[in-house]
């Protein structure tokens, strides 16, 4: 239900694992220059780039949504708190693994 701009997010995110927040400031302009040269170079190759123009992009658009038409019209009441949600998917990605 409530929103956070992604550096906040990734502040709450690192608080709940227990480590430092991402301190490194990049420029979106050679990330995405970056990601254009893994692709040029890998995909001829039959390789999977390890950075794509995606998933930059994903750190400049807003992906904020609002929940209130939902809470109208479906009578939708969000069961988890943000940071709820946030430990409960760390909880999964330490049990299967990932973390």
């Amino acid at each position: 239900e409530e929103y956070l701009p992604l550096n906040d997010l990734f502040r709450v995110i690192a608080d709940e694992l227990g480590v430092a927040p991402p301190w490194i400031r990049v420029p979106m302009s050679p990330m995405l220059a970056l990601a254009w040269a893994c692709e040029q170079v890998c995909v001829p190759l039959g390789i999977e780039p390890p950075l794509h123009r995606r998933r930059v992009s994903f750190f400049q658009n807003d992906r904020a949504f609002s929940v209130e038409k939902a809470k109208l019209l479906l009578d939708f009441q969000p069961r988890v708190s943000l940071r709820e949600g946030i430990q409960r998917t760390i909880h999964w990605y330490q049990e299967n693994g990932w973390l």
